[in-house]
């Protein structure tokens, strides 16, 4: 028998919880495929062939970067999503993203690769945040759990879909479809709404309903409501 608290609280359709999951999905996979860049670029980059030259000290700080930002990245995301909105931060990093993966794409020196993994560590770092607590306000709580959880699966899947890529393709172009996937989820992200609970902390009641309008699907304004 439903609780009262249940009747109230309204449904998500179907659509909206396969945007965000997909958006939340690839946001972890480029995650991952950032953390385990550096272990299959280095050794590319270390060849007496590579376009780039890196000794084994450099090597260090292109690995070491992206861990020492990923944390800042963490802590900012979660002050900015909660002075910005969570969509509007969302859009920011998952766009810094793209940015990350372009500069290592158009490297042509030691300090781009730095600047690069600097700026994948940060967005990364905050991007993750963003989606994590977005999901928990977004989600249906029946999928919320699994969604939530599936973070972490997703963050290995980009792992390996890098290190299988570093076995097929170089590094630039194993780089470059980086770039599509933070793009995909990029333009994903335009697709949601802002989360109606900190649009109701905010006070924007009206935004708040429509909202909820969009995540409940058509016909369902009153359950919004």
């Amino acid at each position: 028998m439903e609780t009262s608290e249940n009747k109230k609280r309204p449904h998500r359709s179907a659509y909206s919880q396969i945007v965000f999951i997909a958006v939340s999905s690839l946001v972890c996979v480029s995650a991952g495929m950032a953390l385990g860049h550096s272990a299959v670029l280095l050794p590319e980059l270390q060849s007496s062939n590579s376009s780039i030259v890196v000794d084994e000290e450099t090597g260090s700080w292109i690995a070491s970067v992206y861990s020492f930002t990923t944390p800042i990245g963490s802590l900012f995301g979660g002050v900015a999503m909660d002075v910005w909105g969570r969509k509007r931060t969302g859009i920011i990093f998952t766009l810094k993203m793209v940015l990350g993966w372009t500069v290592i794409v158009g490297s042509q020196d030691i300090t781009m690769l730095l600047v690069a993994r600097i700026i994948e560590g940060f967005s990364r770092g905050a991007a993750l945040t963003i989606f994590s607590v977005y999901g928990d306000e977004l989600v249906s709580p029946k999928l919320r759990g699994t969604v939530l959880t599936g973070n972490a699966f997703f963050v290995s899947l980009g792992i390996m879909v890098i290190s299988i890529l570093s076995a097929v393709v170089d590094w630039r172009t194993g780089s470059g479809i980086g770039v599509g996937l933070s793009a995909i989820s990029f333009f994903l992200t335009a697709l949601l709404p802002e989360s109606p609970v900190w649009l109701v902390r905010k006070n924007r009641m009206t935004a708040a309903e429509r909202s909820l309008q969009w995540l409940c699907g058509p016909g369902r304004d009153l359950e919004a409501k």
